[in-house]
């Protein structure tokens, strides 16, 4: 092992022979005579210092090939307590580095040491000596601690290009390497401190920090640098996140004093044309009928305009801040969209615009119905808004993929130019235009449109043309693929629940024998099939399909099992809206022939 060992800024450093003899202490307790190097020289290490393992104990470290870090301590007039490494340096020797924590007087203190033993099990830190920057040969030592840092060993780094310069990340080397030059240069006097990303052997980084220390001869000149470089990524992780977190909240803590701004303004704009319209009327009590008619009208056009305003922001900061709870449930897309246009029917038949409604089959999406039908009401109501008269309005809804339904609302109207485009969706640059009509706007609708969509995990986009008109495209989620059993016959329940799940292993089937639970149920989900038995506990099948609600618009298959084979009976669940009726007599495979129908 090479004999030169220079001062580190480590407390004590010792090179030892193969038998763990002292051969050299440096550092600065050996300047500073608390240790006396020349009495303890070519003593058995563990007999000098006093460490909780062997010599036996560091072999077997070293066999498994493991770097040794503990509490250690060193007694004479005073007892010194380190954090100590020790670690193979080439085929005759060891190298134990050390770093001071204080000195107990009076007493042994053996909670101590193993407070500190514990403590230093979970801090990385490895060194490393060499006798300049620019020759990679010239490096004298790289302790084992580097193995736990980047999955090299100290022989394998040594034979990287560059050696623990191929190790730093390509976007800090450019960094590092000016900051060593201009210490080198400038001949700082002192310690350089670096941080930087270190590459592990498996391509994956940490963070570190290191601390390089010169040595000079008489002349000023270097002659050798020594590192300790330390593991801090859980620390600067931490402050990366803190930063991160920190930009996040100075960027929102603008765009809330941008809203207050906007926000002013929208509110306090309409009210000055309400006031002095207002005004009119209260000091001109001669004006005729027809104009105070005018006047009135103007003010309960922009009262209600401000309403709506005042309305969707309400729902919009209750999304943001998670006061306005989803309430996901199946609902079919058919009646979703019938209830927007009827609702604004008399919206079109003033402007005499047709709305058109395509809708591929039976579809169903997981979403909250009032927050949805507030999005497709808004929309649509742009649509006519901005349609010109004996316009055609086209509304749709397809399978975009296997886990959503896509609608489009299609208007061919005034259509937008693309510098008021990039202002939809964003409270910070609300945009509002009368309709084709004179027809007002809050500005804020599609910014809740848009929130709302966010919150059901779809998403919303839109094309627009001037002149031409605009879709505007969303997606919600579709929901679970359900089977709702009620029986009370266990065997019966059990057999069912079995050709469905493995006959149709995509759908989930839930059974109850609990009537009331199944039907409130029924009525959150919505499922795909719903079988009933003909007697149920409390109730019949017949009283079951009487007691959903009225109005829930639910419309899904329903078979009914062990009924009587009387038409009668038959003609009432038909009109109950059961689709298929079992007799007593049930048969499996004619049951699996529905099943495939309605399933498939």
């Amino acid at each position: 092992m090479n004999p030169e060992i220079i001062e580190i800024g480590l407390d004590l450093l010792a090179t030892l022979d193969k038998d763990f003899l002292i051969r050299e202490l440096k550092g600065r307790m050996v300047t500073n005579h608390s240790v006396n190097a020349e009495i303890v020289k070519s003593k058995n290490f563990f007999e000098v210092f006093r460490t909780d393992i062997t010599t036996e104990g560091i072999k077997e470290y070293f066999a498994a090939e493991r770097l040794w870090k503990g509490a250690i301590s060193y007694e004479s007039d005073l007892k010194f307590y380190f954090l100590g490494t020790i670690s193979p340096a080439g085929d005759d020797g060891y190298i134990a580095s050390l770093i001071e924590t204080g000195e107990i007087t009076g007493c042994e203190n053996a909670g101590l040491v193993k407070n500190l033993l514990s403590n230093f099990e979970g801090h990385q830190v490895f060194f490393w000596c060499r006798k300049s920057f620019e020759d990679s040969g010239s490096t004298i030592m790289i302790s084992e601690g580097v193995r736990e840092f980047t999955g090299y060993s100290p022989k394998e780094i040594t034979s990287l290009a560059g050696n623990l310069f191929y190790l730093i990340h390509k976007d800090d080397l450019q960094r590092v390497i000016k900051e060593i030059n201009d210490y080198k240069t400038n001949k700082l006097p002192g310690t350089l401190r670096l941080c930087y990303r270190m590459m592990r052997k498996d391509g994956t980084c940490l963070w570190v920090e290191e601390i390089i220390k010169a040595k000079r001869d008489s002349s000023g000149a270097f002659t050798a640098f020594s590192g300790t470089v330390y593991n801090i990524d859980p620390i600067k992780s931490a402050e990366l996140l803190l930063n991160d977190e920190r930009e996040l909240l100075s960027v929102q803590n603008a765009s809330k004093d941008r809203f207050i701004n906007i926000l002013s303004h929208d509110l306090r704009g309409p009210y000055t044309s309400i006031l002095g319209f207002a005004e009119i009327l209260l000091n001109e009590t001669t004006l005729p009928v027809n104009e105070k008619n005018e006047y009135l009208s103007y003010i309960y056009d922009a009262s209600k305009s401000q309403l709506q305003f005042i309305n969707y922001l309400l729902d919009w900061s209750r999304l943001k801040t998670g006061k306005l709870k989803l309430e996901p449930q199946r609902i079919p897309v058919k009646a979703l969209i019938y209830n927007a246009v009827s609702s604004l029917t008399g919206n079109a038949i003033r402007k005499n615009i047709e709305i058109s409604v395509d809708i591929m089959g039976e579809l169903f999406v997981q979403a909250d119905e009032r927050l949805m039908n507030q999005v497709l009401i808004n929309l649509l109501n742009n649509a006519i808004k901005f349609s010109h008269e004996n316009g055609r309005i086209e509304v749709t809804a397809n399978i975009f993929n296997n886990k959503q339904v896509e609608f489009v609302v299609k208007d061919h109207g005034i259509g937008m130019a693309p510098e008021d485009q990039i202002k939809l969706f964003t409270f910070e640059k609300t945009f509002s235009r009368d309709g084709t009509k004179g027809e007002k706007g809050s500005g804020f609708g599609l910014t809740l449109v848009k929130e709302i969509i966010d919150k059901h995990n779809g998403e919303i986009w839109f094309y627009s043309e001037e002149h031409s008109g605009t879709e505007f495209h969303f997606t919600l989620p579709v929901p679970t693929n359900l089977v709702i059993i009620v029986q009370d016959d266990l065997i019966l329940n059990g057999q069912l629940t079995e050709i469905i799940k493995s006959g149709y292993p995509d759908f989930t089937v839930l059974s109850y024998t609990n009537t009331f639970e199944a039907i409130e149920e029924v009525e959150n989900r919505s499922p795909n099939l719903l079988v009933l038995n003909h007697e149920l506990p409390l109730m019949t099948a017949k009283k079951f399909l009487n007691s959903l609600k009225s109005d829930s618009n639910y419309k899904f298959p329903v078979i009914i099992i062990g009924a009587p084979d009387e038409a009668e009976v038959n003609e009432l669940y038909a009109h109950d809206g059961a689709d298929y009726i079992f007799d007593k007599k049930f048969e499996i495979k004619e049951f699996n022939r529905v099943l495939k129908i309605i399933l498939k």
